[in-house]
């Protein structure tokens, strides 16, 4: 479900994945909603979309209880 396949040349890089993700990552966007699935917290999207991370997708999120980077797929059943 998650990234696929990363191609790179010079500054430009492709990223390939699946139709599932795609549609879950348009949505991950500044001031989205998202619910952390293991505290059920509801945090906001910071980050303006979706950024590579380490080879995954990842957006900044605050939660009450906490803020930072996490990976898209966290929040995709």
């Amino acid at each position: 479900m998650g990234l696929i396949y990363v191609e790179r040349q010079g500054r430009k890089i492709t990223c390939f994945t699946s139709s599932k993700m795609k549609a879950a990552l348009d949505k991950m966007v500044k001031g989205a909603k998202l619910t952390d699935p293991n505290t059920n917290e509801e945090g906001t999207v910071t980050s303006d979309k979706p950024f590579l991370m380490g080879g995954e997708y990842c957006v900044n999120v605050d939660f009450p209880s906490d803020s930072g980077a996490y990976s898209c797929e966290y929040f995709i059943e």
